[in-house]
């Protein structure tokens, strides 16, 4: 049974999209596709943070990278829901959620669920990501310097996090903000003099007032909708689902090449244990891998073997004080392709 074709039988399907290689795989626009063709009311991201890009192009030329809404927001209908697997950074969404409406993309706001047990990224994270990648050198990991590890770092860790439930009430998190900045200026402190560019960074950091974000996080936390996976599935009854990943499973931070991963777990596994709860139930599901023939990654990737020249650059990818000279890379070609197989939730 092609599991990709529509049925005649009215039954309740999702389908899981994920990167079979090292990202770059085209997942926005099979998430795109899927939700027109199934009729898709909702996306769920299940992976990943604000470091992915996941670009999709529409037939009349206009284009966007999503980072953390899910890939199916320039359909009208279609909402998207941030599972407790994903990592948060307040200030991108919010600019991104404008950059969306800019483009002609509604109601960004009332289309987004966010799970309130999503781990925040706070600027404190970002710092810290950012001064490390500095202070290595010429043997840099090749970080987006999001802070995505770092923050999940802290979390397992040393229980030095914060979570999209700790900004709900009236009171802002001021106080874990503040212990999250003092907690990453104590593990940087080897660093000073190390680099300049990372001592001002550092500089930076010592004279950052937490109150400055905890009122952010106030304002930002009036402006969305906190659900649960339970309750979206029961707001979404009978509706087809896209399960949307970021990166590749060769990126994985479990099997990948270390140190060359992401802070994620870049497989199946969390699509799959939503899937597996009680509360899924009659509802078939279909797990489709990407792999393309290109990727555009930073040359400090040694997994990816660079042309001579590899000089071309995409003006879709910006540049940063991490990622800047992204280079379209090339490995020998492979063909794209689709595998997907058939399971049933219980």
């Amino acid at each position: 049974m092609n599991p990709f074709r529509h049925h005649t039988k009215p039954t309740r399907r999702a389908y899981i999209v994920q990167g079979l290689a090292f990202g770059d795989e085209g997942k926005g626009s099979m998430v795109d596709y899927l939700c027109r063709a199934h009729d898709a009311p909702l996306v769920v991201r299940f992976n990943g943070g604000p470091q992915s890009a996941r670009h999709v192009v529409q037939p009349d030329g206009s284009h966007h990278a999503f980072h953390q809404f899910g890939s199916g927001m320039f359909i009208p209908e279609v909402c998207t829901f941030i599972s407790k697997y994903v990592l948060v950074d307040p200030f991108s969404l919010m600019k991104e959620a404008e950059a969306l409406e800019r483009k002609g993309i509604r109601y960004t706001q009332e289309r987004l669920f966010i799970d309130p047990e999503c781990l925040i990224v706070t600027p404190y994270h970002q710092y810290a990501n950012r001064i490390q990648e500095l202070v290595r050198g010429v043997n840099r990991h090749g970080s987006t310097g999001y802070g995505v590890g770092e923050t999940r770092r802290d979390a397992l860790l040393w229980g030095t996090y914060i979570q999209v439930k700790d900004i709900l009430s009236d009171a802002p998190a001021l106080g874990m903000l503040d212990d999250i900045r003092v907690h990453k200026l104590k593990q940087l402190r080897e660093y000073w003099g190390v680099n300049k560019e990372a001592d001002a960074l550092l500089t930076e950091l010592s004279s950052e007032d937490p109150r400055r974000v905890a009122e952010f996080y106030r304002l930002f936390a009036q402006g969305i909708q906190p659900m649960t996976w339970a309750s979206a599935v029961e707001s979404f009854p009978d509706a087809n689902m896209i399960f949307e990943g970021t990166a590749g499973a060769l990126l994985d931070e479990t099997h990948g090449f270390t140190p060359y991963v992401t802070p994620s777990n870049t497989t199946f596994d969390n699509a799959s244990s939503c899937a597996m709860r009680p509360n899924c139930h009659r509802c078939e599901s279909a797990c489709c891998g990407r792999i393309s023939h290109a990727t555009a990654r930073a040359p400090s990737y040694p997994r990816i073997a660079t042309s001579p020249s590899p000089t071309t650059t995409s003006a879709r990818n910006g540049k940063g004080s991490c990622v800047s000279g992204i280079s379209t890379s090339w490995r020998p070609a492979m063909p794209s392709i689709a595998v997907a197989e058939s399971t049933v939730w219980r």
